[in-house]
């Protein structure tokens, strides 16, 4: 464990880590950044307190847990992409579009659509496809690149292609808060798909500061693939196992999660 101390306001600076390890020096963010920068290369310091909703957001709780589950699974950007959808176009694939409340199909001007779509269908649940920090989308590239999320980067860190602005680390935290405010207010416990298994890449955050800690191995010496990915984590390592779970409260308290769904 290592800990920095300071008493500078931290909130907004970029960082990363310079890790020597058997005499060779390699750059990293950090495994456990709650912020970051563009396609989530460097890690951010966020004081939290300032990515709130406008209001609070302290008062934002999860609907009484229904009889009946009803569980809808939801993509982000697939929400509120389709320009028929009714949506400010500069909310359309954001998580913004999900404070949209009267939404319909422009050619009809009355099929409902986004949150009163939701409404009309009677799902009690909304399963959001992963939204933490993932690596196939260009945050900072052609709005229209398409990825379902299977890709973990930045376990603790929104995913910023869904933010108005993936530049500023906090924006993105705000509006993931603001979206899970929205599905509440409007009657929806909400899920989580978690990627827990797995990272983008070998070659991450978890690799640079402790090399092969988190990673299962065979006896040969080679990678784990029970994922399809290549590098399955060491979720049974006492380490890993507490970063898991430090992860899962950490959503939990900080944005109001209120379940998961770990693949």
């Amino acid at each position: 464990m290592w800990a920095f101390r300071t008493e500078k306001n931290l909130h907004g600076i970029y960082y990363d880590y310079e890790i020597r390890i058997d005499g060779e020096t390699k750059r990293t963010a950090d495994p456990y950044a709650k912020a970051c920068g563009i396609n989530g290369r460097r890690s951010m310091g966020v004081d939290l307190s300032l990515t709130n909703p406008i209001g609070g957001g302290e008062e934002d709780h999860a609907p009484e847990q229904p009889a009946e589950c009803i569980i809808y699974e939801v993509h982000v950007k697939e929400f509120s992409w389709d320009p028929a959808g009714g949506f400010p176009s500069e909310y359309r694939g954001k998580y913004k579009a999900f404070l949209c409340e009267d939404t319909t199909l422009n050619a009809e001007g009355k099929h409902p659509t986004g949150i009163p779509y939701l409404k009309e269908l009677g799902v009690t649940h909304i399963q959001l496809m992963p939204v933490f920090d993932y690596g196939l989308v260009d945050e900072a590239g052609d709005p229209a690149d398409f990825n379902w999320g299977y890709d973990p980067v930045n376990y603790n860190v929104p995913e910023g292609s869904y933010a108005t602005d993936a530049a500023r680390g906090e924006v993105r935290i705000r509006e993931m808060k603001e979206m899970i405010q929205s599905l509440h207010k409007n009657g929806f416990r909400v899920i989580m798909d978690v990627v827990y298994n797995h990272t983008y890449s070998l070659d991450s955050w978890f690799q640079r500061t402790v090399p092969w800690y988190y990673y299962r191995l065979h006896e040969d010496g080679s990678v784990s693939n029970g994922s399809a990915c290549g590098n399955d984590i060491a979720s049974e390592r006492p380490m890993c196992a507490s970063y898991l779970l430090d992860s899962v409260l950490y959503w939990a308290e900080e944005y109001h999660i209120d379940g998961f769904r770990c693949a």
